[in-house]
């Protein structure tokens, strides 16, 4: 019963991701064309279709300078942990998608990017970015984190979300 169990589980998270990228509609890395626009219940259902995993949501924009400095640090995450432990769901909240979408050719993502729509910061009550949301593989909240993030802080905020000691809610 224990391998048709693991079997279920790893096509449950293959499904996960496929469904997370196709509601993102996009080909990361190196996304190209039009940013998807998401709102709160898109970016809900987006973590919840990679639930099994952590999932990372890093909300920035290309105008917030501590925003573009901490974007590598996210690179070298994405790059680190495999997507079948780690999903990374970046969201922008600039006000103009030509200017995000010129930045995104110049700067390719290796993970799914959106667009916030109108609503999404007040839904979600966002005063201020960056903010990196990190969610346990059981879709909690593991941490809230205001600012930008290291990578050691990435690291380590995955870790403890994968079930490790320090989880937090910060």
């Amino acid at each position: 019963m224990r391998p048709v169990r693991r079997a279920a589980r790893r096509l449950a998270r293959a499904l996960g991701l496929a469904a997370l990228l196709a509601l993102c509609a996009v080909a990361a890395p190196g996304q190209q064309g039009r940013v998807p626009e998401v709102d709160a219940p898109g970016l809900h259902k987006a973590i919840d279709a990679a639930r099994g995993r952590v999932v990372v949501v890093n909300f920035w924009a290309t105008w917030c300078g501590p925003c573009r400095r901490e974007l590598p640090e996210m690179e070298r995450l994405r790059r680190e942990i495999p997507e079948g432990e780690l999903a990374m769901i970046s969201v922008s909240v600039d006000f103009d998608r030509g200017t995000l979408e010129e930045y995104l050719e110049r700067n390719p993502f290796g993970y799914p990017v959106l667009l916030a729509d109108a609503t999404l910061m007040d839904a979600l009550d966002l005063d201020a970015i960056p903010r990196t949301w990190i969610f346990a593989p059981d879709g909690t909240l593991a941490r809230n984190h205001d600012g930008p993030a290291s990578l050691q802080e990435l690291r380590g905020a995955v870790r403890a979300a994968q079930g490790g000691p320090g989880r937090s809610k910060e």
